[in-house]
């Protein structure tokens, strides 16, 4: 598995109960500089960047009551040796992601009741760390630079979250991750 794989599956899961709700659930998202003349303040903003090199911008939209993305922090691989014959070696890779939810607040939707929605479809799958409700802080940490006025209607929550996965470094060709031919 891979963590595009294990965020894809993250998304089935939170995206079967959302029947009503029109949503937009993304996969990571990465931070791109946005300069819009020479000798600005460099910002960077979010973005889901396709196999064609296109953002696609993952945060507030008017025609969407929620939405969500991911960010990853960063890998840490722990390397095994099972001592059997024919085991070999393992590696555990951990992977540290933040699920960043944002929505509109309504009498149907607030950012407790769907954080506690996302542990009861996740919490089997993955290791949630904490949850950050500061969306002052939230919004600094992911629009660097950016002014911008977060309208008190909108929820922003920051998960913190770890997947794991085991994987053996013999089954990994070079070849078949970039599709080269010998």
């Amino acid at each position: 598995m891979t963590i595009t794989g294990a965020v894809s599956a993250i998304n089935t899961l939170l995206s079967s109960g959302l029947c009503n709700i029109t949503n937009q659930i993304n996969g990571i998202a990465e931070p791109i500089l946005v300069k819009e003349d020479e000798g600005d303040d460099e910002k960077y903003i979010p973005a889901i960047i396709d196999n064609n090199g296109e953002c696609i911008y993952p945060f507030v939209e008017d025609e969407y009551k929620l939405g969500l993305y991911h960010r990853l922090l960063g890998k840490t691989y722990t390397h095994t040796s099972n001592g059997g014959f024919g085991d070999g070696k393992k590696t555990l890779c951990v992977s540290d992601l933040n699920m960043i939810i944002w929505g509109f607040k309504s009498s149907t939707l607030n950012q407790e009741d769907f954080e506690q929605y996302v542990y009861s479809k996740i919490a089997g799958s993955v290791s949630i760390q904490s949850v950050n409700f500061d969306r002052n802080n939230i919004f600094a940490s992911e629009f660097k630079g950016v002014k911008f006025f977060l309208p008190p209607e909108v929820f922003l929550i920051s998960i913190k979250y770890k997947v794991q996965f085991e994987m053996k470094a013999s089954c990994l060709e070079i070849n078949e991750i970039f599709n080269c031919t010998k």
